[in-house]
């Protein structure tokens, strides 16, 4: 329930339980707060309500060991959370299934997290992140009907969501639709122009066109944002072999090989 932010208002407790350490300590002001506190009326309601809420800090605290196991645990105190339910199905998709390398455990890991999904949407469609994200599930599922359609409802809900555009991006590419893929990754970058993955995307797209040309631009220009981003250099060599031009194909191939001993174009 998100406790963090109540802390501010148990200032009101705070206060009301030192007048009501006041009320107890009598008329006497000059009374020292510690003889206050040991009398048996005050340790008396003290000490019970301090063991309580020391047992509950440190029984939460167990709880914040994760995001996953935060969200898990608070979903069942709060089922019909939508937001709730995103978060839990989130952390199984982005976090619990690529940590897992047993790949049957991970494919149960991933329809689990499809399930909080589809159970935030059904509380609230209009959940942008969990209709792009349950669009990202269904690709890596490749159930990609399923992923267009939620990836084209979060753009109504968000034309200008980075996730949805590069999410239905991909599944574009997949389906061949290469036009509509570089329409949307070309949104992408106005969006965020730093964000390197595009360039290499927007390489990919245009070579599929058939116009390597076109995807040379792109990957410069991703070389630029983060020279440091190997994947360009790899789409790069490809494009170069689409050129006819073995000299730039062989350079790129040997960048490529650096960082990805054994690389050679197949």
């Amino acid at each position: 329930m998100a406790e963090r932010f109540l802390f501010f208002s148990s200032v009101g407790f705070c206060l009301a339980v030192a007048l009501l350490l006041e009320k107890l300590a009598g008329k006497n002001a000059e009374m020292n707060i510690f003889k206050t506190l040991k009398k048996p009326v005050v340790a008396g309601i003290l000490i019970p309500v301090c063991f309580f809420y020391v047992v509950v800090t440190i029984n939460r605290n167990s709880q914040w060991l994760d995001n996953y196991t935060l969200y898990s645990t608070d979903v069942k105190h709060s089922s019909n959370s939508g937001k709730l339910n995103y978060f839990v199905g989130l952390e199984l998709q982005k976090t619990v299934a690529e940590n897992e390398k047993d790949p049957v455990k991970q494919l149960q890991i991933r329809k689990e997290g499809i399930d909080y999904l589809k159970k935030a949407l059904a509380i609230d469609s209009n959940l942008y992140n969990a209709q792009s994200d349950i669009g990202n599930a269904y690709y890596l599922l490749k159930m990609y009907d399923s992923a267009e359609k939620h990836e084209a409802w979060a753009l109504h809900l968000d034309p200008n969501g980075l996730n949805a555009n590069i999410n239905l991006a991909n599944v574009y590419y997949v389906e061949q639709k290469y036009r509509q893929a570089v329409d949307l990754e070309k949104k992408a970058i106005a969006i965020k122009p730093g964000l390197v993955n595009s360039y290499s995307s927007m390489g990919r797209y245009y070579l599929a066109m058939g116009r390597p040309d076109s995807a040379v631009l792109y990957l410069y220009q991703g070389i630029n944002v983060d020279p440091n981003f190997a994947f360009n250099y790899e789409v790069m060599a490809y494009c170069y072999r689409a050129l006819g031009k073995a000299d730039s194909m062989h350079k790129y191939i040997a960048i490529t090989q650096k960082t990805k001993p054994g690389f050679n174009l197949q």
